[in-house]
Parts: structure tokens; sequence; C-alpha cells
């Protein structure tokens, strides 16, 4: 519904046997390993512009359905638990809140459609690991999206997440990034993204539902 507020939450568990580097040799440890991760989501409109038709006619060119324009307040709070062997244990509370703005329809031919998020999120964390894989680091960290409508059917989306976490050795640096660029029809997309992060690309290709 219009200006309505959406939330979500999911709740995982996770049971397995691992062997991985320990968390402060370069030795391997096995050791099995259960979890519980829960997670909720709420998306809080400021303003959100009235859609006052569904009907899908010609000049939806490059989307299958009308775009929710408005400013929005996300946030977000993730609970997780693990515990291994011996008595070994990590946990975090995680929060996160931010800002959200979307305007624009993507039927012009020209710069109709921005899209920009941002998330802080913050851990507080107690315990360890024994392993380095999934020791919990990077206690606040900060997610940026930004998607631009070009010309056409051409849309650039990016996205990032920059460490601020002052204890930590990345300080400062994107841990996670994307840049791509998509061609957008209808009934389909496809583009091709890059992330400098890890210096990996690909392709991608999407089938839309439409009316």
């Amino acid at each position: 519904k219009d200006g309505s507020v959406k939330r979500n939450q999911t709740i995982t568990f996770g049971l397995g046997n691992y062997e991985a580097e320990e968390l402060n040799s370069s030795a391997f440890a096995n050791s099995y390993k259960g979890s519980i991760n829960y997670q909720f989501n709420q998306k809080v409109p400021l303003h959100e512009k009235r859609i006052d038709s569904e009907y899908i006619d010609r000049s939806f060119e490059y989307i299958p359905k009308p775009i929710r324009q408005g400013f929005y307040i996300n946030s977000n709070i993730a609970i997780n638990y693990s515990l291994y062997e011996d008595d070994n244990s990590q946990q975090y509370l995680g929060v996160g809140i931010g800002p959200e703005m979307i305007i624009g329809d993507y039927k012009r031919k020209f710069f109709d459609y921005t899209h920009i998020k941002i998330q802080p999120f913050y851990k507080f964390k107690s315990g360890k690991s024994i392993f380095k894989f999934d020791q919990v680091s990077d206690k606040f960290t900060m997610d940026l999206n930004f998607d631009q409508h070009l010309v056409g059917p051409l849309l650039i989306e990016t996205k990032a997440t920059i460490n601020l976490d002052k204890d930590s050795n990345h300080f400062g640096d994107f841990i996670n990034s994307r840049i791509g660029i998509n061609f957008k029809k209808r009934s389909y997309s496809f583009g091709v993204f890059y992330q400098p992060h890890n210096q990996a690309g690909g392709i991608n290709f999407n089938l839309n539902g439409f009316k």
C-alpha cells in the first residue's frame, strides 16, 4: 500500500563440521559449529508519491511496473550467536539506520530515475570464533548505494561497503564494492558488472514478469 511501513524478519539456523585455519595461527582446526541468526528490517516512508494506477501501458518501455518514489528511513537489527566445541562462542547485536531516496519514473529518455541509499551498521560483539574465516570483525561499516538512469534503457548501478572501524587494519577501505551498467527493458534486462575490491566481474541477465 502507498505510504505503509514495510517490515520483514528472518531466522536461520546452521550446523556443520568445519576444518579451517585457526584464529591466531596458520594451523588448521576442526570443530562442529552451530549458529542462529535473526534479521529484522523496516522501511518507514517519510514521504511517498502516490501511484494513481498500476495499469501498464506503452509508456512502460524500460520497467515492468510503476516505480514507488519517495523518501524513506531504513532500519535493521541483526542478532547472531555461534557455538563451537569446548564451549567457545561468539555473538553480536547489530543495529543500523539510514535514509533512502527514490525519484523519477524511468520513462523519459534522459536521467529519469535516481536511487540513493545510505546505511551505517554497528555490531556490539562478545566472544570469539576459533576460526579466522568467520571471526566477527569490521564492527562499524556503512553501505552505500547509488543508481542513476543515463539515457534510454541504460542504468548505472553502484554499491559499496566502507569499513569505519578505527580498530581495524582495513579502516577506510571498501571491503565490498560493485559497479555495473544495465540495459533495461520492460520484459528483460542484462548488463555487465565489476567488483573493484576483489577485481572480479561478470554478466547478468534477468527476465521480468509484466502485465
